[in-house]
């Protein structure tokens, strides 16, 4: 159909059919690699809270396998040592709102036993809890965690 091919110049009398524009995709968001200039210590974080740790430890629990390779990890922190994974390692990903999150397999473990929170792990989080739509809970589990508790009595 003449006009149809997308040419610069808009309008024309060419039979080509018309080009779908390339969609750009953005690069994905790697999360919990290490380095020598980075490493996981270097990402403590004492003043996030259980909650908001255990939220993110869900969260990246919800990725899925996205490459995998040979080989074992353990933990890079000082004096823990922790085997992570086994022999079949693999990173996972996760998808939301355009946006593709990279991190290995067991990286909760950092967050959970050692406190490390990445820079990415905020956004991360944000993104999960709007695709479920579920910051009403994390707002309750929030609220819950400032109020004291008692000891129960017969």
């Amino acid at each position: 159909m003449p006009g149809m091919c997308g040419h610069w110049h808009g309008t024309c009398d060419c039979d080509e059919p018309k080009k779908e524009k390339a969609v750009e995709k953005e690069q994905p968001i790697k999360m919990f690699f290490w380095s020598e200039e980075d490493p996981p210590s270097k990402f403590v974080n004492l003043e996030k809270s259980i909650i908001e740790r255990l939220a993110l430890a869900g969260a990246l629990g919800l990725g899925k396998e996205h490459a995998s390779y040979r080989g074992m990890a353990t933990c890079r922190i000082k004096n823990c040592g922790k085997t992570l994974g086994n022999r079949d390692m693999f990173y996972k990903s996760y998808d939301v709102f355009g946006k593709t999150f990279i991190f290995p397999q067991q990286c909760e473990h950092y967050v959970l036993a050692h406190g490390v929170w990445v820079p990415e792990a905020d956004e991360f989080l944000q993104a999960v809890v709007n695709s479920y739509n579920t910051s009403l809970t994390i707002d309750i589990a929030l609220q819950m965690e400032d109020k004291p508790r008692g000891r129960r009595t017969r």
